[in-house]
C-alpha cells in the first residue's frame, strides 16, 4: 500500500546509487565528486490529459441524472455525435419497452471542462390519433 507521501530520489549530474539509508555518508561523497542529490517529496498524483472532458446530463420526463464524473473526448463534434447516439439508443429501448405510453421527452445536455453549457439533444416522439384504439382481440 502506498503512502500519501512518497519519497522519490532525482539525481542530477551523476549517477550516485545510494539509498536513503546510507544519505549522510553519500551526501559527503556527492558534495566531493561535484554532483547533487535532492529528494523530492510528491504528495499526490495528477495526470493533466490533453483531451476535453464533457459532462453529459439526463432527463427523461421528471427524472434527472447529472453527470459529475464526465468523459474525455476528443473534440466538441465527437461529443456532438456520442450524445445523438445516445439518445437514439434511449429512444429505442424506451420504444422496445413499450414505455413510450407516456409521451416523455428525452433530452440530454452536454457541459464541457468549465461546466458551460455546448449543446442539448431534445427526442420527443408524439402520436396522433385519427380515432379511438380498436380493442385488442
Amino acid at each position: 500500500m502506498l503512502s500519501p507521501l512518497i519519497t522519490v530520489p532525482s539525481v542530477r549530474g551523476c549517477n550516485t546509487g545510494a539509498e536513503p539509508a546510507r544519505l549522510k555518508a553519500a551526501t559527503k561523497e556527492r558534495r566531493r565528486a561535484g554532483c547533487r542529490f535532492d529528494y523530492q517529496f510528491i504528495r499526490s498524483f495528477r495526470f493533466i490529459s490533453p483531451m476535453p472532458r464533457f459532462y453529459f446530463d439526463f432527463y427523461l420526463g421528471s427524472d434527472s441524472s447529472r453527470d459529475e464524473v464526465g468523459s474525455e473526448i476528443g473534440s466538441h463534434r465527437t461529443a456532438e455525435i456520442a450524445v445523438m447516439r445516445t439518445a437514439a439508443d434511449l429512444t429505442r429501448d424506451r420504444l422496445l419497452k413499450m414505455q413510450s405510453a407516456v409521451p416523455d421527452d428525452i433530452r440530454i445536455e452536454v457541459r464541457d471542462e468549465h461546466r458551460q453549457p455546448v449543446l442539448a439533444v431534445t427526442v420527443s416522439i408524439q402520436v396522433e390519433r385519427a380515432g379511438p384504439i380498436p380493442p385488442d382481440e
